[in-house]
Parts: C-alpha cells; structure tokens; sequence
C-alpha cells in the first residue's frame, strides 16, 4: 500500500512541494534517497508516469536521479525514452547560467549522451526535431536555434554515439526542414556516417523539383556523400531524380568526384 501510494503522490509531486516543500522532503523525496530500491522505483514510477516538469528547486533536487536513471536500461525501453528525452531537453532548454534555474548544463547532456542507450539519443533527436517543426513560431525558433547548438556544441563526438541508428535518426532531422536545412546540415555533418543496416528516409525530396536539392544542390550531395551505404538497393526511394537534380541546380558539381561515384554506383546497381 505505501508503494501504491507513493507511486500516486509522486505523480503529483509538483503540487505537494508547492505546498508544503519541506513536508515533501521529509516524507517524499526521502524515499528516492533511502536503502529500499522498491520505494525509490515506485516514486520514479510515478514521477514518469505524470511526466511533468517540476519548479527549478524541486528538479535539482530529482536531478541526479533522473540522470542515473536515463542512463539505465530503462532508456532502452522507447516509452520511456521517449519521457526522458522529453524532461531532459526541457531542463536544457530552459538552463539559464548564472540564475537560479537548476536545469540541465552542456555538459551534463553531453556526458548523459554519451553514456545513454543509442534509443535514448534517438529519442532526444526525434523531441528536438518535433519542437522546431512545431506550428507554434515563438518555440520553433527557440528549439531552431537550440537544436543547432545541440548539434555543434554538445553532441559527442565519439563513435558509440554515432550508431546507424542515430545517424539514420539525425538525416531524417536534417531534411524535415526545407527552410532551415542548410544550418541543420552544417552543424549535423561532422557527426554523421554510412548507414548501412537502418532504413533512412529523407523527407522533402518526393517533390518534382524537390526544393532542397534545388536550392542546397552542394548540401544536399555533401550529406547523400555521407551516408548513403554501400549496398545501392537500399538506398530511399526516388534517390535517382534526387542525383539528377543536384547536377541540374549547379552543373559545377557534374564534375565533382562524389556526384560522379554516387551516379556510377546507381547506374551500376
């Protein structure tokens, strides 16, 4: 019954420390800091259950939890995934240095990265790209811009981070943007590489002319370049009219290397 109750209080626990914080330390968040691994599983239970974002005192405090925690198998599971991301880039996006605000720190999301499950990395793209293609102007601009500095700044750079998964997951954000896609591919090249045991699906270039490769004909071969994989049959489909189109928006790259080994390759197939 009390585990019960615990996980029914922590999804409310915004609320509790609202009115009463230290009441709330004494008899909540004791369970996540005691001995009993059941008590604490049955309040983080809760807690991601509610999936709210609490006030800045009260996620300092869930913070070093919530970490561990997205570090876990748990990230391995897409529901919860999917949660973590979620509270994570919230608390990043909103860390303010040299405020109160006790959100998520560069380095703090860059170590987590790092260490978190390539469905857990996967997660946090597929959050950030779903913001800054939102409808609402005001927060696609925000996590426009915070979605280029995730990419540049704090992404790792190490190969465990750059599965085909992931990467797989990073071009389909590239090009889910025609209006932005040049500062998204700038900052996602240098963490990209062949895919070659995931699907990749490049939104946008189904149109006759697709946009991208019209306007961002060297882009747009830069990233095919990059990630298309060996194997020819499991490239997307329509990817030919893609190849002719960027030789067609700039003829200067009809005589680049990449575009002639990219149209040897399909005529080869």
């Amino acid at each position: 019954m009390r585990r019960h109750a615990l996980v029914l209080m922590f999804s409310r626990i915004g609320r509790f420390d609202c009115v009463d914080t230290d009441w709330t330390a004494d008899h909540l968040l004791s369970a996540l800091e005691g001995v009993d691994e059941l008590d604490s599983d049955a309040a983080w239970a809760g807690f991601l259950w509610r999936a709210q974002m609490p006030p800045a005192k009260l996620f300092a405090r869930l913070k070093p939890g919530l970490i561990k925690l997205a570090k876990s198998r748990l990230s391995s599971s897409r529901k919860y995934a999917n949660v973590f991301a979620d509270l994570i880039l919230l608390a990043w996006g909103d860390f303010a240095p040299g405020t109160k605000n006790q959100g998520i720190t560069d380095e703090e999301l860059r170590s987590l990265l790092t260490e978190a499950t390539d469905v857990f990395r996967s997660a946090v793209l597929w959050q950030a790209g779903h913001w800054f293609n939102a409808n609402d102007t005001k927060k696609s601009k925000k996590w426009l811009r915070l979605t280029v500095k995730l990419l540049s700044e704090v992404w790792p750079r190490q190969l465990s981070a750059r599965s085909p998964a992931v990467c797989a997951r990073l071009t389909y954000l590239v090009f889910s943007n025609e209006d932005h896609f040049e500062k998204l591919a700038d900052a996602a090249l240098p963490l990209l590489m062949k895919i070659e045991s995931e699907k990749l699906i490049l939104p946008h270039l189904d149109g006759q002319p697709a946009r991208i490769p019209n306007c961002y004909p060297e882009k747009t071969l830069a990233i095919l370049a990059t990630v298309l994989p060996a194997n020819v049959s499991a490239w997307p489909y329509g990817i030919e009219s893609t190849i002719n189109q960027i030789g067609e928006a700039n003829t200067r790259l009809n005589m680049d290397e990449r575009l002639i080994e990219l149209k040897r390759r399909w005529a080869a197939r």
